[in-house]
């Protein structure tokens, strides 16, 4: 038997280091009292999230595992919109290691788990390189941003093609009343 080679050890085991991350992360969920939870949590953008989804409700969703963990314990709703949820090992390997890069949004191909999710979430807490990425994203509309994270919409990104007439930059207002116009980010 020859060597194996790192790359191909290391993604024998990004499964289960993806899957204690969500144990992790869920079970930080569950130790916490709800305002400790809440004051962690992208809360601007988890309600624009789901005011999105409640409008045009074959939009899927990829967020890291702060947000998408918080968007799916505060709204059950979201189940089946959101990607990568607590049941790791249901995803293959290769869509794990992007959703990973996602989540560091480290190299060129940091967007590839994004492919057909035109609504993307970050949580500044532990992913703040997301977040700045996210922000900057050429494209992108800004649906919610405080200090706790981010959501954006990539109209490029339909997700589904009978989605694609449920995009419109107007039905953004409606999503979130008080947050001020959804903003085009140009910068790369």
């Amino acid at each position: 038997m020859g060597k194996r080679r790192w790359g191909a050890a290391a993604l024998d085991l990004l499964p289960w280091t993806a899957a204690v991350l969500a144990v992790l992360g869920i079970g930080r969920l569950a130790a916490q009292s709800s305002s400790a939870f809440q004051s962690q949590v992208p809360l601007s953008a988890i309600a624009a999230t789901a005011s999105y989804v409640s409008l045009h409700p074959c939009t899927r969703v990829l967020g890291d595992n702060t947000s998408a963990s918080a968007l799916l314990w505060l709204d059950p709703a979201m189940a089946g919109h959101v990607e990568f949820d607590a049941e790791l090992e249901a995803y293959p390997q290769a869509a794990l290691a992007n959703w990973v890069a996602f989540e560091s949004a480290q190299g060129r191909g940091w967007l590839t788990a994004a492919r057909g999710y035109p609504l993307m979430m970050g949580a500044t807490n532990l992913q703040p390189a997301l977040v700045r990425r996210l922000g900057g994203l050429a494209g992108a509309l800004v649906l919610a941003r405080d200090s706790r994270g981010i959501a954006v919409i990539d109209p490029r990104e339909t997700g589904s093609q009978r989605c694609t007439s449920n995009f419109n930059r107007a039905s953004l207002a409606a999503v979130h009343p008080d947050a001020p116009r959804p903003q085009e980010v140009t910068h790369g």
